[in-house]
């Protein structure tokens, strides 16, 4: 907090040398004697005690204004200006910065000290992996022990998997590389939205593939397949999975293939279609919803408008307490020309 001070000076006129004036005219005694009178003008001088102004400047002990300069450490504050420390954090006036994600500065008892956020606090700004504070250090965690350790999410071999929904991504910024892994090189972001484009002459699926695991059960996943690429190759797919972790054994296979749009389950190698097989027709917003132990594949044509396409008492529920999940597109059987699949908005608005 910068501080002024400020100086004040007074200057004093004194009227003596009236009664000197007065003294030329006591040549005649009358005059004199009214030089005497003249005297009283040193009355006059008491405008010296007018000099007390100077006293005045003991206004600069309204300088002492300086106790002005902020409150105290500890004071309630709603910013740096107003405490001397200069730093106002989590309401307080605070003896440091205390800008780390895990520290605090308003722990009941220690006010105005900067302390590691107790085990389960919101990081001050989201760690990577959906971790709370560990209430031992005062940056982000990488493993939990707990529940508690995890920012609305349940902890499981160290990792947070939270509700698949909490997956968001508009893919505005380019590739979230704190969201996804294993980024294909065909697979970029153009005009925020995620384009995949097909190898020629290989059986290689491209995209995107969590970072983190999640848990469909009572969630949900949708996105918007803008464009599903040329769909007049027989073997090619616009694709979206969700797979178990880690063995990716068992997975749900939301893909367009020849203009059909299907929900597909996989496991261990057998695929079936419990959701059916239903035209494509411009239904570019596509979800997979989970509630209470039924599964829901639904599409529509316009954000927010689904309908049900397809529901069944949820297959294998327990796997999908812990899954990855990626997006794409690929040719199950080589094709000669490269097609590119656009999506984007996951879990958006």
């Amino acid at each position: 907090m910068s501080l002024t001070a400020c100086n004040w000076g007074a200057a004093v006129d004194t009227y003596c040398q009236e009664t000197g004036r007065c003294g030329v005219g006591g040549s005649s005694g009358t005059g004199g004697a009214t030089g005497t009178g003249g005297s009283s003008g040193t009355g006059g001088t008491s405008g010296t005690g007018g000099s007390s102004g100077t006293g005045g400047s003991s206004g600069t002990g309204g300088s002492s204004g300086t106790g002005g300069s902020g409150a105290v450490i500890g004071a309630m504050c709603t910013a740096g200006t107003e405490c001397a420390s200069g730093n106002c954090v989590d309401g307080r006036c605070c003896d440091g910065l205390c800008n780390n994600a895990c520290d605090v500065c308003n722990l009941p008892g220690k006010e105005g000290r900067c302390e590691v956020a107790p085990l389960g606090t919101e990081p001050s700004t989201p760690c990577t992996g959906y971790f709370a504070c560990n209430g031992t250090n005062t940056g982000c965690p990488s493993f939990c022990a707990s529940d508690a350790g995890c920012s609305d999410a349940r902890c499981s071999g160290g990792a947070c998997i939270p509700k698949a929904a909490r997956l968001k991504d508009d893919f505005d910024a380019g590739i979230d590389l704190n969201l996804w892994t294993n980024v294909s090189p065909t697979a970029s972001v153009v005009n925020g939205q995620l384009n995949c484009t097909t190898v020629p002459n290989s059986t290689t699926y491209v995209g995107v593939f969590s970072r983190h695991r999640y848990d469909l059960t009572d969630s949900e996943l949708r996105l918007e397949l803008v464009n599903p690429g040329n769909q007049n190759q027989q073997n090619m797919e616009a694709i979206a999975s969700v797979c178990n972790f880690p063995s990716a054994t068992r997975c749900l296979h939301m893909f367009v293939n020849l203009n059909d749009l299907v929900l597909e389950l996989g496991n261990n190698g057998t695929f079936t279609y419990p959701w059916g097989v239903h035209n494509f027709a411009g239904r570019r917003y596509l979800r997979i919803r989970e509630s209470g132990g039924t599964l829901f594949f639904e599409a529509g044509t316009s954000p927010g408008n689904y309908s049900v396409l397809g529901q069944t008492s949820t297959p294998l529920r327990q796997e999908w307490t812990d899954m990855t999940f990626d997006i794409g597109a690929g040719t199950f059987q080589p094709q000669g020309q490269a097609t590119t699949v656009v999506w984007d908005n996951l879990n958006v608005p």
